[in-house]
């Protein structure tokens, strides 16, 4: 059976302490950090809500079409009939 002596109480009460501080060290610097977020969150909030009133403002050009609207149809060059004509052979249309 292991005996506690009082150096030993006193060596455990010493870390419990250094832990506490430890935790509320590091609750403080969570605590400051968030605020900064929150701040800069802010900042960024409003630069963006600015810029959008700036960009509102502006009138955009109706962009051009990407792709036309359908095929343009253009006047043939060569009648196709006659032509398939031709590379039958034939002088005459077949009724």
């Amino acid at each position: 059976m292991t005996t506690l002596t009082e150096s030993d109480l006193d060596r455990r009460d010493h870390a419990l302490g250094l832990r506490e501080e430890e935790l509320r060290r590091r609750e403080l610097a969570l605590e400051e950090f968030s605020k900064q977020l929150t701040t800069q969150h802010e900042r960024l909030r409003a630069l963006r809500a600015d810029l959008l009133h700036q960009l509102g403002g502006q009138r955009r050009p109706q962009p051009a079409p990407r792709w036309p609207s359908g095929p343009r149809l253009s006047q043939m060059l060569v009648d196709e009939d006659e032509w398939w004509l031709k590379m039958l052979g034939r002088t005459t249309p077949a009724a």
